[in-house]
């Protein structure tokens, strides 16, 4: 045999180091991809056709007989081992693998290497390897043998398993829809090529002359692993999301990859973009979605909420969208479920609500100081008339005086709830007269609504079994003990017509001629409850136009922004979260147009509005991406819970900036046109001025001359002045004097 140049053996083997350097470069991928559920699987039957590649090549370039039937044995091993790693990897990929499987696989990989061992030791002669020999061939001998009854038998078991395999991998591949059905499909190919290589050996089809074709069947079979590693994404997402995506979803889903490219949508998904799914498909989520949450760690970590918005032409459209991170088994990241709910609707009701925001805050904070002091007041003027009632019964003497002149309508009752007693503030608040008071029960007197009810007066009706104020004061009686600042509602008859009233009652026991009675004392307090329900709804109404005010309104206080509105959102363009906590300097550009600090000149302007007071003023804002923006600013301070506060309301005044700009520019237009007419004018009237000088020279001449003036002084006046008529002749006519 003659010798070989190396580059022969190099182009001869190079077809098999490709397959090898194919099967390695998967494998190295694999290794990356180990903590994905399959892929650590997917390495031992990629390692398995490692070794069968490598002991393939070592017995085609080894010479001698007994160097080749050592490898050829080594790749029995490989050979009945594949089937079994196949399997192995077919029930991790979906999902089917349990414990009792393990052992399963174990026995039979066990029952695999004892074949490898009955053929490769021949334990059987005649049973497994037939009639070896080497046959002399270019550029490598060739090593040939007939396949005994064992290796048929070994043949049969290992395509019963992959079989078994395939038909499993198949059935859930159907099952599936969309890129999870071709993933699936991608590798049952993959996996069926190097099994048609075997059969075509088995089958003695011999494609390569002398050659086995298995090492190219393993090239080609992950060819197709690689295409689906690369462009549909095997192991970065196993179908484990699509139960979740169920096309009569009303809300649009969609399932990303670990890069956030689109894998899966349901139709309500093509909906809302107005795209058809297979446009959608394998592109990224934010090419139609950019203001989509960033993929980041708090994205693969747990369920994110956040607004998204959709623009469809001119019309805009809300969405709450809900981020839910997608793991695999071993609770690896794998994508992520996105889920919208449509808010539109929401949005465009805050947006109406902002129309009707105004400068509500000062008011109700006047109104709040004034009911404030109103009520301490109030509280000090009840104290007072009760002090006077507690010192009624040591000054029984003076009871007549005191009685009469007190301010507050005071009763006394006997024990039977009678009254016996009342001065002239309690005769005017009853509305009657003093004979319509005493001897009648305190609800007759007050005219109470229910005391018409029955024709016995108050205490009779249904009503009056629950009145708080009979039932205190008959309590009171019974057991002593005094009651004060009780206000309680009453409805009254006032001027024919039932009215809402509230009356504060104190009640104090005393004892007249050794009988319990007891002294009560009313205040009409109806305005002062009508005022705190009105400070109540303009409380509401503050918050709701505060909300829905298009400025933008702020607190500051610590050097930081503790509140704001809406409006401050949409004129920053930013979310609560990037405002609360920051410094105002934030959203202001480090200089401004007039060349001032920015930071310097907002301390300033929030220590007068501290110190001095409200500071009213123009500046240069800028929203959270940098964008500069004209601005009106209102600082005033306010004092909240005891501590100060500074309220900021900031107004976009950019359109009215550029119109101003634009109203300047057309004055200096007409100013200017208007001095070229000035100028004109006055060239006009010199040139008329001079020729009537002329003129008067001329008649100077005439007359020196002895001859008529030419020229009428009157008419050269009129003549000379721009828009004056003309002059009439001189009387007679010209002629020589």
């Amino acid at each position: 045999m003659q010798e070989n140049h190396p580059e022969i053996l190099l182009l001869e083997l190079l077809p098999y180091l490709l397959s090898l350097a194919i099967t390695l470069g998967l494998a190295v991928f694999t290794f990356h991809r180990r903590s994905v559920l399959g892929a650590r699987a997917f390495s031992i039957v990629i390692f398995v056709e490692m070794l069968e590649t490598v002991g393939f090549i070592l017995e085609l370039v080894d010479p001698s007989l007994n160097g080749k039937m050592f490898w050829d044995n080594f790749q029995w091993f490989t050979t009945f081992l594949f089937p079994v790693a196949s399997l192995y990897f077919i029930m991790v990929y979906i999902g089917r693998f349990r414990p009792a499987i393990l052992r399963w696989l174990g026995l039979l990989a066990v029952i695999s290497l004892g074949l490898g061992m009955v053929i490769s030791a021949d334990l059987f002669p005649g049973s497994g390897i037939i009639s070896p020999q080497l046959i002399a061939a270019e550029p490598f001998s060739v090593y040939t043998y007939e396949f005994g009854p064992v290796i048929l038998i070994a043949s049969i078991y290992s395509y019963i398993l992959l079989l078994s395999g395939f038909f499993v991998l198949g059935r859930e591949g159907f099952r599936q829809k969309g890129i999870y059905r071709l993933q699936t499909l991608i590798i049952l190919v993959g996996l069926l090529v190097p099994v048609s290589g075997t059969v075509l050996v088995l089958s003695g089809i011999d494609l390569l002359p002398n050659r086995d074709i298995l090492p190219f069947t393993f090239a080609i079979s992950n060819i197709f692993i690689v295409v689906g590693l690369f462009r549909y994404k095997i192991f970065d997402i196993l179908p484990i999301a699509r139960n979740s995506v169920m096309d009569h979803i009303s809300d649009p889903v969609a399932v990303l990859d670990t890069d956030d490219t689109i894998l899966d949508v349901n139709p309500a998904f093509e909906e809302l973009l107005k795209l058809p799914g297979k446009m959608l498909l394998k592109k990224p989520i934010r090419q139609f979605l950019p203001s989509l949450h960033p993929l980041d760690e708090s994205v693969q970590k747990g369920i994110v909420q956040e607004e998204c918005v959709v623009q469809w032409g001119q019309e805009t459209g809300f969405f709450d969208t809900s981020s839910k991170p997608l793991n695999n088994r071993l609770g690896v990241y794998g994508g992520r479920l996105l889920i919208f709910h449509n808010i539109t609707g929401l949005r465009r009701a805050e947006e109406e609500l902002r129309k009707h925001r105004d400068n509500l805050e000062n008011l109700v904070e006047q109104r709040t100081a004034e009911l404030v002091i109103a009520n301490k007041t109030l509280q000090a003027e009840v104290t007072e008339r009760l002090r006077l009632g507690e010192s009624l019964q040591t000054e029984m003497t003076n009871l007549d005086a005191v009685f009469e002149s007190s301010p507050v309508a005071m009763l006394v009752l006997d024990e039977t709830t009678n009254i016996v007693m009342a001065n002239r503030a309690a005769v005017t608040l009853t509305g009657g007269s003093v004979s319509d008071v005493l001897q009648h029960r305190p609800g007759n007197a007050l005219r109470c609504i229910h005391s018409h009810t029955d024709p016995r007066g108050c205490g009779y009706s249904k009503a009056c079994s629950i009145c708080p104020a009979r039932n205190g004061m008959e309590a009171l009686l019974a057991n002593g003990g005094s009651l004060q600042g009780a206000e309680l509602p009453l409805v009254l008859i006032r001027n024919g017509e039932p009215q809402d009233v509230w009356l504060e009652m104190g009640a104090e026991n005393m004892l007249i001629n050794g009988h319990r009675h007891l002294c009560v004392a009313m205040n009409d307090v109806t305005a002062r409850k009508r005022a705190e329900e009105a400070l109540r709804e303009n409380e509401l109404k503050y918050r709701a136009l505060f909300e829905t005010a298009e400025d933008a309104i702020l607190l500051f206080t610590d050097d930081r922004w503790v509140d704001c509105n809406a409006g401050a959102l949409s004129i920053f363009d930013c979310t609560r979260e990037q405002i609360i906590g920051a410094h105002p300097i934030k959203f202001s550009p480090p200089m401004q147009p007039d060349g001032r600090s920015s930071e310097e000149e907002a301390i300033k302007k929030i220590n007068l509005a501290f110190t001095v007071g409200p500071q009213a003023f123009e500046w240069e804002h800028c929203r959270l991406d940098g964008t500069p923006f004209a601005a009106e600013v209102s600082l005033n301070r306010l004092d909240l819970g005891g501590k100060p506060h500074m309220q900021a309301i900031v107004r976009d005044i950019s359109k009215r900036k550029a119109g101003e700009k634009a109203l300047r520019q057309k004055l200096e237009e007409l100013h200017a046109s208007n001095n070229e007419l000035e100028q004109f004018n006055r060239a006009s009237v010199g040139r008329e001025l001079r020729m009537i000088e002329l003129k008067e020279e001329i008649n100077e001449l005439c007359r020196r001359l002895g001859e008529a003036p030419r020229h009428a002084t009157d008419q050269l006046q009129t003549d000379s002045v721009p828009g004056a008529g003309s002059a009439p002749a001189p009387p007679g006519g010209g002629g020589h004097r």
